[in-house]
């Protein structure tokens, strides 16, 4: 069982280079990893897990991108 940690929107950009405007953008649109929501917190948390996942699958789409581009380039 692999062992999972909730963690607070501020902790995510540990790990995302990115802005608070451009992360709720990208929550909004459904691109990222939805919050969890539990009742008595006043802050939505994620799942460290699932940020992750999310990290790993935007590298291998990029990496079949390149890997596209090389075979369309022969």
């Amino acid at each position: 069982m692999t062992v999972d940690r909730l963690i607070k929107r501020k902790e995510i950009f540990f790990y995302l280079e990115i802005k608070d405007t451009k992360l709720k953008e990208l929550i909004k649109a459904g691109k990222f990893i939805k919050p969890i929501f539990i009742e008595g917190f006043n802050e939505a948390l994620f799942s460290l897990n699932e940020l992750q996942e999310w990290i790993t699958a935007l590298k291998d789409k990029r990496d079949q991108n390149v890997y596209e581009k090389n075979e369309t380039a022969k």
